[in-house]
This record gives structure tokens, sequence and C-alpha cells, in this order.
């Protein structure tokens, strides 16, 4: 999970120094076909599609980063002072701890489980013993059962 989120936080650097390496190209491309006087639609089309497709990126990225402040202050956190990529290094540990927590109470409602399993078969073998005089082959074998399960 630690590697997916530093992956993720790689990522959002070099895309965002990809977006404004393109918008300059796109910028100094469009100054030189419109000032240079260089005719040709098929660039002119691009540098439209290209110039519409930088301010999508750009304001993507603008609401990544509302989004990012949004979760900083969620977690008690000044978005001023705390960078996207602190805020995912918290969310990583909020997310491990979360994880952790619900596996241990899955392990405790299992063991719970186990335990009255246990007790509810250990009734039933002493109100079956004491219902005759002497221990059967049957509720020797429920007691060495119970034996063994209370050894793990």
């Amino acid at each position: 999970m630690v590697l997916e989120w530093s992956l993720v936080m790689q990522s959002n650097l070099i895309a965002m120094s990809s977006i404004w390496c393109t918008h300059n190209f796109v910028k100094h491309l469009k100054y030189a076909v419109s000032n240079l006087c260089i005719p040709s639609q098929v660039l002119k089309n691009f540098l439209d599609t290209a110039e519409a497709e930088v301010k999508s990126l750009t304001t993507l990225y603008i609401e990544v980063g509302r989004s990012a402040d949004s979760l900083s202050l969620y977690f008690g956190e000044d978005p001023a002072r705390c960078p996207f990529e602190q805020v995912t290094q918290i969310l990583v540990v909020f997310m491990k701890m979360f994880k952790k927590s619900r596996d241990e109470n899955e392990q405790a409602a299992d063991a719970e489980k186990k335990k009255l399993e246990k007790e509810a078969l250990k009734e039933q073998v002493a109100a079956s013993s004491s219902g005759k005089k002497g221990v059967g082959d049957a509720d020797r074998v429920k007691l060495n059962f119970l034996n063994q399960l209370h050894a793990v």
C-alpha cells in the first residue's frame, strides 16, 4: 500500500510537470503559428485541441489539490502547512490502522464465537453424562475433542 501511494505521489509530480511543459509547448507553438505565419490548418487544429486538453488537465489538477486540502482538513491538518504528499501519507497511515483494527475485531469475534461453542459443547456433555452413571465412548470422544479445542 505504501508503495502504491509513493507511486501515486511520483506520478502526481510527473503529471504536473508534464502539464506545465505541454502548456509552454502549446503556447510557444501557437505563437509561432500566429506570428510567423506558418500556414498549416492541421497544426492549428492540433493547437486548438492541445490547448483545450491542457486547460482540462490543469483544471483537474486544481480539483485534486482542492480535494487534498479537504482531506487534510478532515484529518485535522492545516492545508497551508500540509502538502499533497503529506496528505497521502496520512491517508496511508489511516488505512493501515483501520485495516489492522478491523482484522483485530474479526479475530476477537472469532475467538468469542469459539469460546461460546466450547461452552455449549461442554454443557451438552455435562447434561448427557449427568443422565448416565458412566461415561460412554461418545462422551469420551466429545471430552477429548473439547480438551483439544481448549489446548488451541
